[in-house]
């Protein structure tokens, strides 16, 4: 976990943490285990592919970090249960859903079933415009608690379309056996859900508090060196950070700059193009040469 102008800086996540730099933050790695609280500089605090549930000490650090006006994007995969991160999620009304969305249109796309494409974005300051397709490789859904929490506002961030679903027999992911049946969750499904926090009005303790912010999202690699310059995940990325930081002047579509963005053929596509490139376009141009020699020939 990390802070974000302060934000995380992983191994993983280094080409993220230079495009966070650019936008004038500063990216620090924070442990909470070893800190007496989050500093009070941080903008945002990122928890990014937990391992394993944090301790009820680092859970209340993070807790008086958002009733001071804190603001936190948490990124968690499939196949992880965090019990104390979900009940912190739940005090703003976003649930994990144990589950491992596939979406054959990533077939379609050229993609794998596992890497759910989603194109559908809800109108948000994140996302408001937006009109990149976003990739997550191996996400789980994130869902909406139906229950009204006095001050919380949520709404959903970003869906995939209705042909994916979120298997809930993670076994068959793993064997790559999936098979949408009655007990999985149907399509469209979220995988990005943002919430706000304003201070109940007449608790004790209440004129203390101040709104904070909170990003959850069902992947982590999205945001990592593989997956950031993919079509539209670093922007996707960097107005989560900036939404977060209170920085909306910054949420933008950004001019693309290094490597273009990736092509995604199927099997069928690739041995037609070099069908096409490496023989056939060779072949018409040596047979033409022939034709035309031979005819040459004949006048000689």
């Amino acid at each position: 976990m990390d802070t974000g102008r302060e934000t995380r800086r992983a191994i993983g996540y280094s080409i993220a943490a230079e495009a966070i730099e650019k936008e004038n933050y500063q990216v620090r790695t924070l442990s909470l285990f070893d800190e007496a609280f989050v500093p009070e500089d941080c903008a945002v605090l990122a928890v990014a592919d937990p391992k394993n549930d944090y301790i009820e000490s680092e859970i209340g650090k993070i807790e008086e970090y958002l009733a001071r006006g804190g603001n936190a994007v948490f990124l968690i995969d499939p196949q992880t249960d965090p019990p104390r991160i979900e009940a912190l999620l739940a005090s703003y009304r976003i649930k994990l859903n144990d589950d491992a969305v596939v979406d054959p249109y990533s077939r379609v796309a050229g993609g794998d079933y596992s890497i759910p494409v989603v194109t559908h974005y809800e109108n948000h300051p994140i996302t408001r415009g937006f009109a990149l397709a976003t990739f997550f490789p191996t996400a789980r859904s994130v869902g909406i608690i139906d229950d009204e929490i006095e001050g919380v506002s949520v709404q959903y961030l970003a869906k995939t379309g209705k042909s994916a679903w979120g298997e809930t027999d993670l076994r068959l992911i793993d064997k790559g056996q999936a098979v949408e049946s009655e007990d999985d969750n149907q399509g469209p499904l979220a995988l990005a859900a943002a919430a706000e926090k304003r201070p109940a009005a007449g608790v004790p303790g209440s004129e203390e508090r101040a709104t904070s912010r909170i990003v959850v999202i069902g992947d982590s690699d999205f945001a990592d060196n593989s997956s950031f310059r993919l079509s539209g995940n670093s922007d996707f990325s960097l107005n989560v950070i900036n939404y977060l930081a209170e920085e909306e002047d910054l949420i933008s579509i950004r001019p693309k700059q290094g490597p273009g963005d990736r092509l995604f053929l199927t099997a069928s596509q690739g041995r037609l193009i070099f069908l096409v490139s490496v023989i056939l376009l060779p072949l018409s141009v040596i047979t033409v040469g022939t034709a035309v020699w031979m005819k040459r020939r004949r006048r000689g």
